[in-house]
């Protein structure tokens, strides 16, 4: 265990928080894992981002380059990321009513966001818009993720390299 790095403990930590998160949402009602629980849980990645670095900071004699702490942020956001995907992967897999209804919350949540200047036929296809939970899907969003949890990090290590 004295081989695993900060990052990888508070990544593998937030992984876990995550999905108990989500699992307490599934378990109130599969109607309650909406868009906006999803997105809440990046705040779970968040604090362990934020509080990985401040560990690294401590261990470092409250010295920490920035280079270092960013490294630090985003391998605890990958590391969590990946356990959250691996679990959203089997669960949507174990249980495929939860896919059509993440279908109906998202297309609503989508028809909520329709601007007044889109075309009809605009809204049309975010009306007709599918989730379709597949190793390939979840790759791609699994990668589309690290862009966001890259510009996350910078802006934590940001913070937690100011002294």
């Amino acid at each position: 265990m004295k081989n695993i790095s900060i990052a990888q403990k508070y990544g593998v930590l937030a992984g876990i928080l995550t999905i108990l998160y989500m699992l307490i949402f599934y378990f109130w009602g599969k109607r309650m894992l909406n868009p906006e629980v999803f997105g809440s849980s990046l705040l779970i990645y968040a604090g362990a981002m934020l509080m990985g670095g401040l560990k690294l900071r401590s261990q470092n004699g409250g010295v920490l380059s920035f280079q270092e702490g960013l490294r630090n942020s985003f391998v605890i956001f990958l590391v969590a990321n990946v356990l959250y995907y691996i679990f959203y992967y089997f669960i949507f897999k174990y249980d495929p009513e939860l896919a059509e209804i993440q279908n109906e919350l998202y297309k609503s949540y989508l028809g909520h966001l329709a601007e007044p200047g889109k075309t009809a036929e605009e809204i049309e296809n975010v009306k007709n818009a599918r989730i379709d939970i597949t190793l390939s899907t979840i790759i791609f969003t699994y990668a589309k993720g690290a862009i966001g949890g890259f510009m996350l990090s910078l802006i934590l290590t940001y913070l937690i390299k100011r002294p």
